[in-house]
């Protein structure tokens, strides 16, 4: 694959090589997560019943852009690797229980993720509905529309109401992390299917 490779005309001119023969440009949306305030309680002990609370407590990174080029121009898709020197390295599932504090034991997540019925869905598991095409794309929901769910509680809100703020702020943390689209704006609702449950969720590696 190296014909369609980053690398390619690095390694074709290695003697000669462009400094940033290609801009790289790197979405991140996790910083909103960040500027907000912590989840209430309320919604701090749904959070860990889902086993995501390693999720919330990751604090803002600053991208060391040049690291990331580096990287990403040494990864190989042939063996899902990064090639650095004679040494072949590849992140492991003991990395990422390190660096974000989830847990990688338990079942694996699988299951029909499709979504037929987004406004049915969205109105059981969050109470609230995306309204058009600037807020939802077919089984997607714009991660924007999703800052309403911030993690906090009324003192009104009954325990229906405090399971579908955790939902959505869960929903929020998802697509803002590990699970962010590539256009670094949509969320899949099929994650938010498995919230209907957090007991569950949580037992899912």
């Amino acid at each position: 694959m190296q014909d369609t490779h980053r690398s390619k005309r690095i390694w074709d001119n290695e003697e000669n090589a462009p400094k940033d023969y290609e801009t790289l440009h790197f979405r991140r949306v996790e910083s909103r997560l960040r500027r907000g305030l912590l989840p209430c309680e309320a919604i701090m002990q749904l959070v860990r019943r889902a086993d995501l609370e390693g999720l919330v407590r990751v604090p803002f990174i600053q991208l060391d852009r040049g690291l990331l080029t580096a990287l990403i121009e040494r990864w190989r898709p042939e063996t899902h690797s990064f090639h650095v020197g004679d040494v072949e390295m590849t992140v492991t599932l003991q990395d990422v229980k390190g660096i974000l504090g989830l847990s990688v034991d338990g079942d694996a997540v699988t299951g029909n993720f499709s979504v037929t019925d987004v406004e049915a869905l969205c109105t059981r598991l969050l109470g609230q509905v995306p309204k058009d095409k600037t807020e939802h794309k077919g089984q997607k929901v714009v991660l924007s529309w999703l800052d309403r769910f911030d993690g906090q509680v009324n003192e009104d809100d009954n325990d229906e109401d405090v399971r579908q703020k955790a939902r959505g702020f869960i929903m929020r943390l998802l697509g803002g992390t590990i699970f962010a689209n590539h256009s670094g704006t949509l969320v899949h609702l099929g994650w938010l299917k498995l919230l209907d449950d957090f007991d569950a969720a949580g037992r899912k590696g």
